[in-house]
C-alpha cells in the first residue's frame, strides 16, 4: 500500500516531498515512504503500522505531534485571524508572558 502513495507522490512532487530532509534519500530504505498521523512521539503509516518516530517531525521533540494544550491554543488563534496586516494583541501577550516583561500601560 504505501508504494502506490510514494510512486503518486514523485508523480506529483520532485523527490517525493516538500521539505528536503523530508526525501527519500534522507532515509533508510526500511523507512515508511509516507505517514497517515502522530500522536505524542509515535507515528502511523499508510499501512497501518504504529512507530516510534525518531526524528519528531523536524525536531519537534519537545512536545511530539497532536498536544491537546498546542491544538487548543493553535485553533483559538485561527478563530482570532492568522497572519493580521499588523501586530495583533495574542502575538504580544504571547511574547509578553513567554519573556515575562512588563506590560505597557495603555
Amino acid at each position: 500500500m504505501s508504494k502506490s502513495y510514494s510512486e503518486r507522490l514523485h508523480r506529483v512532487i520532485p523527490g517525493g516531498a516538500h521539505t528536503y530532509s523530508r526525501g527519500d534519500d534522507q532515509y533508510p530504505a526500511n523507512a515508511p515512504d509516507i505517514l497517515v498521523s502522530g500522536k505524542g512521539a509515535y507515528v502511523s503509516t499508510a499501512d497501518g503500522r504504529t512507530l516510534l518516530d525518531y526524528g519528531m517531525g523536524l525536531r519537534a521533540v519537545t512536545l511530539g505531534y497532536a498536544d491537546e494544550r498546542i491544538n487548543r491554543a493553535a485553533i483559538r488563534g485561527m478563530e482570532l485571524g492568522v497572519n493580521l496586516t499588523r501586530a495583533s494583541v495574542l502575538s504580544w501577550r504571547r511574547r509578553r508572558r513567554w519573556w515575562r516583561s512588563p506590560a505597557p500601560t495603555w
